[in-house]
């Protein structure tokens, strides 16, 4: 099951479409779809819960770091350190409505170096700009 999740020709699917996938590589077993539900990898102290990524529209260019967890603070060094000191200051940052990124310290830091913040619109990705 490990190989046809993320071995060289695997395509990361999981549930439904990686039991199929295995039954078509002539595999069975009676526990197969609540194996293929699991979490591939064990969540232990060392493991990162997410992934906060920067996408440049204009380039289509990514920033991303993994995180154990995304607090305001942890987002305003990922901006500086990974982005401000890397490629300048972004004239816009889009973003959701995390609790992260309305914090009063993001929208001061934001406003110290004349970033523009624009929120999407809750549960709308269409409204993300990303194309």
């Amino acid at each position: 099951m490990h190989e046809t999740h993320q071995g060289p020709c695997g395509s990361h699917s999981a549930g439904r479409a990686l039991v199929i996938r295995i039954k078509k590589l002539g595999y069975f077993w009676p526990t197969m779809i609540e194996t293929a539900n699991r979490p591939m990898v064990s969540s232990g102290p060392k493991q990162f819960q997410y992934l906060l990524v920067l996408t440049d529209y204009f380039t289509k260019w990514i920033e991303a770091k993994p995180y154990q967890q995304t607090t305001e603070l942890e987002v305003r060094k990922f901006i500086w350190k990974d982005i401000i000191c890397r490629h300048g200051l972004p004239f816009e940052i889009v973003t959701d409505n995390g609790s992260q990124f309305i914090a009063r310290t993001f929208k001061d830091f934001c406003k110290k170096w004349n970033i523009r913040i624009t929120y999407s619109t809750p549960r709308y990705p269409q409204g993300k700009r990303a194309s």
